[in-house]
Formats: C-alpha cells, structure tokens, sequence
C-alpha cells in the first residue's frame, strides 16, 4: 500500500514538473519574441531619429532664408521709399 502511494506522489511530482517546464517553454519564448519586439522598435525608432534631425536641418535653412528674404524686402521698402523722397525732392 505505501509503495502504491509513493508510485502516485511520484507521477505526480513527474506531472508538476513537466507542467513547469512547458510553463517556462512559453515564458522563455514570450520574453524572446519581447527582445525581437524592443529590437525592431528601437531600431524603427533611431531611423526617425535620424530623419528628425534632417528634417530639423532643412526647417533650419528654411527660417535662415525666410529671415534673409524678410531682410531684403524691408531693405527694398527703405530703398523705395528714399528714391521716393529724391524724387520729390528734385521736383522743388
């Protein structure tokens, strides 16, 4: 009687731990394809990265020239506006 009770704790200390190990199968396996996931991410993410900082570069140019056009535009005003005064001036 005691070995047939001995028999079944052990089948079923077989079964527990049979059953842990495919829980660690699946855990060992669900944090891989976690690594994979972070991996792709973060390489997704320096792409953008890099692609902010062109995209960054190219606004910079853009407000530079904006600047420098608004400059010239308020040069061409002031020009304008002596040639106006010259020309009344020499209509007196």
């Amino acid at each position: 009687m005691a070995a047939v009770a001995v028999a079944e704790a052990a089948l079923c200390t077989q079964q527990i731990a049979y059953n842990g190990n495919q829980n660690m199968i699946k855990v060992v396996d669900s944090t891989r394809r976690t690594v994979e996931s972070v991996d792709i991410s973060s390489r997704a993410i320096a792409a953008l990265n890099g692609e902010i900082h062109t995209i960054s570069d190219i606004t910079r140019v853009i407000k530079e020239i904006a600047d420098q056009t608004n400059l010239l535009a308020l040069n061409a005003v002031i020009e304008a506006a002596r040639a106006g005064e010259q020309g009344r001036i020499s209509q007196w």
